[in-house]
């Protein structure tokens, strides 16, 4: 369409400019100008195109594309309004439309008169002199956002599209992907995040000069930190999650500049720092250093569902549904079986209660009320996409009771504890970090206390009877050797410095995966 500026030179100009003679014929037109049809204005380019001015020329021009090109201008107003009104959603559609614009359609037709500096302008203004484009502007309207409406609903659920609006932005997809009888390889890899830094750089931990120290195990999740989540199976968050939690916790700029080493419930920090005051007694009583060191050993799948990462991630995904009442109602039912003071997730208190720091059980059975099959299909994730993008990405696959990857020292002092901002945890412990081997199993760098342990598991039978597998007995030591207050830190020796080395070694040709392999 023509420059606005166009159109006020056309008009200010006046119709004086024109070379031609204001006849009787020419005011007459002018003056029924918004009476005239298609047909007539047609009939007026034939008869006046050199005899009439160039002006009235133009304004002719204009009346007739504007009815012709109604559609095309339409359709591209339409197309521009997608884009505004749903671009930040990732919706994006082609600017060009398919129908000719009214500019088309004056580009096509032949002109009697030359072309004056205001001739664009008058083309501009002919077309909203025209009663024509009103009516066909109407229904035109209403069809096109009808069409533009489906084909942008169909393309974002899978569904054919007529090709209405062109290529649409983001191709349509399956947000939920059936898990059985098969797990689809893409389930756990659709996400997008982006790490925004603010860690220590990794550093090699150099074993041997903790000869005589003691180390010991405390499970941690596997999540990441500084880590923005800004889509789960392929759906765009609308508040992009930043994590908090795991081994990064240790390696954050600002908790080494603080020494502050791990963060947890007031109550399992006090039973950290018991464990740390008697394994420094027995390393002393053993002729040791009186250093002390941990290692944060990986927990279970889904093991960050105590913090409050999944459940915002989930919270979002409920709103962007829009969830009915029914469903909510749902939920609250299950969650309200253990918690029947939970408000709700349809109310502010409710959410509240889910996000307070305190609330780690409460979140736990929330994620589990939506992380079933139903709920799945019904906000459109998988599970396993949530998980995978909250994961840190060095942790992601490694089984529980793997450490190493980070270590921290609390040297010869008993741990100082104090006040969280962590949104999960109430109370931060002291710790310092010295470096990482890699993810290395616990039946490695805690092998006399593992191996002690797991005889006691030897001949355990489970609620029914049955002699433990392996499987259960390795779990039953791992909870031992995280869990007990006395006997499960390892003293480090040349045997045992040695051995970690040789698996270091392992990790950095074949990778954590197969460096346990013979």
């Amino acid at each position: 369409m023509a420059d606005y500026r166009d159109m006020a030179a056309a008009l200010s100009g006046g119709y004086g400019q024109d070379t031609g003679p204001i006849t009787a014929g020419t005011l007459i037109t002018l003056k029924n100008g918004k009476k005239a049809t298609a047909g007539d204005l047609l009939g007026m380019i034939k008869g006046y195109g050199q005899t009439v001015g160039s002006n009235l020329e133009s304004l002719s021009r204009g009346g007739v594309a504007s009815v012709i090109g109604a559609g095309g201008d339409l359709e591209s107003f339409g197309r521009m309004g997608i884009n505004k009104l749903y671009g930040a959603g990732g919706v994006n559609v082609s600017p060009t439309p398919v129908l000719p614009t009214s500019a088309d359609i004056l580009g096509m037709m032949p002109r009697g008169t030359a072309t004056r500096q205001e001739t664009a302008g008058m083309e501009e203004l002919g077309g909203y002199m025209t009663p024509a484009t009103a009516k066909v502007l109407k229904p035109a309207v209403t069809g096109y956002a009808r069409l533009a409406g489906q084909e942008i609903s169909n393309k974002l659920t899978g569904q054919p599209t007529r090709s209405l609006l062109g290529t649409i932005t983001p191709e349509s997809q399956f947000i939920y992907m059936p898990t059985r009888p098969k797990m689809p390889p893409e389930v756990g890899t659709r996400y997008q995040r982006t790490d925004l830094g603010g860690l220590v750089a990794p550093q090699a931990f150099d074993i041997q000069k903790y000869k005589g120290a003691s180390i010991g195990t405390i499970p941690w999740d596997n999540s990441s930190r500084n880590v923005r989540i800004e889509s789960v199976s392929d759906e765009t968050l609308l508040n992009p999650l930043i994590t908090t939690g795991g081994q990064g916790h240790l390696m954050d700029v600002l908790h080494q500049q603080k020494n502050i080493g791990g963060a947890s419930a007031k109550s399992i920090v006090d039973r950290i720092a018991d464990r740390v005051d008697v394994a420094r007694k027995e390393n002393l009583d053993a002729g040791g250093s009186g250093v002390v060191l941990q290692t944060p050993t990986t927990m279970g799948a889904f093991s960050e569902n105590y913090s409050v990462q999944p459940t915002t991630v989930l919270i979002d995904l409920f709103d962007k549904r829009k969830a009915a009442k029914s469903k909510a109602n749902e939920i609250n039912k299950f969650v309200q079986e253990d918690y029947p003071e939970f408000a709700g997730i349809n109310t502010p208190e409710g959410r509240a209660q889910l996000l307070d720091v305190n609330n780690g059980q409460l979140r736990k059975k929330f994620v589990r009320s939506m992380y079933t099959e139903d709920n799945e299909k019904y906000f459109k994730f998988n599970r396993q996409d949530i998980s995978n993008a909250i994961t840190a990405e060095d942790l992601l696959g490694v089984p529980r009771g793997y450490g190493l990857n980070v270590v921290m020292s609390h040297g010869k002092k008993p741990l100082t504890l104090s006040p969280s901002s962590n949104p999960s945890y109430t109370t931060d412990f002291s710790g310092k970090y010295v470096g990482g081997v890699g993810n290395v199993p616990s039946e490695v760098f805690m092998r006399d206390r593992y191996n002690a342990i797991r005889k006691e598991y030897e001949n355990a039978v489970d609620k029914n009877g049955k002699p433990f597998n392996e499987s259960q007995i390795h779990d039953a030591v791992i909870g031992a050797l995280e869990k007990r207050k006395a006997g499960v830190f390892q003293i480090i020796d040349q045997q045992l410095i040695d051995q970690i080395k040789a698996y270091e070694e392992k990790i950095k040709q074949r990778g954590w995966k197969d460096a346990s392999r013979k």
